[in-house]
Protein backbone atom coordinates (compact mmCIF):
# COMPACT_ATOMS: atom_id res chain seq x y z
CA UNK A 1 0.00 0.00 0.00
CA UNK A 2 1.32 3.47 -0.95
CA UNK A 3 2.18 6.00 1.70
CA UNK A 4 -0.05 9.11 1.76
CA UNK A 5 1.64 12.24 0.48
CA UNK A 6 1.81 14.84 3.28
CA UNK A 7 2.17 17.63 0.70
CA UNK A 8 -1.36 17.04 -0.64
CA UNK A 9 -2.96 18.23 2.61
CA UNK A 10 -0.96 21.47 2.56
CA UNK A 11 -2.34 22.75 -0.73
CA UNK A 12 -5.31 24.61 0.86
CA UNK A 13 -2.95 26.12 3.46
CA UNK A 14 -0.64 27.38 0.71
CA UNK A 15 -3.56 28.79 -1.23
CA UNK A 16 -4.79 30.68 1.83
CA UNK A 17 -1.28 31.98 2.54
CA UNK A 18 -1.00 33.18 -1.06
CA UNK A 19 -4.36 34.97 -0.81
CA UNK A 20 -3.34 36.67 2.43
CA UNK A 21 0.00 37.76 0.95
CA UNK A 22 -1.76 39.12 -2.14
CA UNK A 23 -4.11 41.19 0.00
CA UNK A 24 -1.23 42.57 2.10
CA UNK A 25 0.58 43.59 -1.08
CA UNK A 26 -2.40 44.92 -3.04
CA UNK A 27 -4.02 47.08 -0.35
CA UNK A 28 -1.04 49.44 0.08
CA UNK A 29 -0.52 49.54 -3.67
CA UNK A 30 -4.16 50.43 -4.31
CA UNK A 31 -4.02 53.05 -1.55
CA UNK A 32 -1.09 54.80 -3.23
CA UNK A 33 -2.52 54.45 -6.73
CA UNK A 34 -5.89 55.84 -5.63
CA UNK A 35 -4.25 59.13 -4.64
CA UNK A 36 -4.23 60.54 -8.19
CA UNK A 37 -7.86 59.92 -9.15
CA UNK A 38 -9.13 60.94 -5.71
CA UNK A 39 -7.11 64.16 -5.74
CA UNK A 40 -8.36 65.01 -9.23
CA UNK A 41 -11.99 64.30 -8.30
CA UNK A 42 -11.58 66.30 -5.09
CA UNK A 43 -10.13 69.26 -7.00
CA UNK A 44 -12.93 69.29 -9.56
CA UNK A 45 -15.68 68.89 -6.96
CA UNK A 46 -14.22 71.60 -4.74
CA UNK A 47 -13.86 74.02 -7.64
CA UNK A 48 -17.46 73.36 -8.65
CA UNK A 49 -18.63 73.96 -5.06
CA UNK A 50 -19.93 70.40 -4.83
CA UNK A 51 -17.96 69.71 -1.66
CA UNK A 52 -16.88 71.91 1.19
CA UNK A 53 -13.51 72.50 2.78
CA UNK A 54 -14.28 69.97 5.53
CA UNK A 55 -14.44 67.13 2.98
CA UNK A 56 -11.13 68.25 1.49
CA UNK A 57 -9.60 68.20 4.98
CA UNK A 58 -10.83 64.63 5.52
CA UNK A 59 -9.19 63.50 2.28
CA UNK A 60 -5.95 65.27 3.21
CA UNK A 61 -5.93 63.34 6.49
CA UNK A 62 -6.62 60.07 4.67
CA UNK A 63 -3.59 60.60 2.42
CA UNK A 64 -1.42 62.28 5.05
CA UNK A 65 1.24 59.49 5.11
CA UNK A 66 1.77 59.80 1.37
CA UNK A 67 1.83 63.61 1.44
CA UNK A 68 4.22 63.63 4.40
CA UNK A 69 6.57 61.15 2.69
CA UNK A 70 6.60 63.37 -0.39
CA UNK A 71 7.28 66.44 1.76
CA UNK A 72 10.29 64.73 3.35
CA UNK A 73 11.86 63.10 0.28
CA UNK A 74 12.57 64.83 -3.05
CA UNK A 75 12.46 61.63 -5.06
CA UNK A 76 9.12 60.56 -3.60
CA UNK A 77 7.80 64.07 -4.17
CA UNK A 78 8.84 64.01 -7.85
CA UNK A 79 7.14 60.66 -8.37
CA UNK A 80 3.95 61.78 -6.60
CA UNK A 81 3.84 65.11 -8.44
CA UNK A 82 4.30 63.40 -11.81
CA UNK A 83 1.60 60.89 -10.95
CA UNK A 84 -0.78 63.69 -9.94
CA UNK A 85 0.02 65.51 -13.18
CA UNK A 86 -1.35 62.49 -15.03
CA UNK A 87 -4.64 63.19 -13.30
CA UNK A 88 -4.20 66.99 -13.53
CA UNK A 89 -4.49 67.41 -9.77
CA UNK A 90 -2.37 69.83 -7.69
CA UNK A 91 -0.09 68.46 -5.00
CA UNK A 92 -1.60 69.10 -1.55
CA UNK A 93 0.67 70.50 1.11
CA UNK A 94 0.74 69.59 4.79
CA UNK A 95 1.05 73.31 5.61
CA UNK A 96 -2.21 74.78 6.88
CA UNK A 97 -3.97 77.26 4.65
CA UNK A 98 -6.11 80.14 5.91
Amino acid sequence: MAEPNPELGREPERREAFKAAAVWLLVPLLYVLSFGPVAAAMKRAYQADLIGRRFVDVLEVAYFPLVKAADKNKTVRKVVVRYLELWEAPFPSTARRP
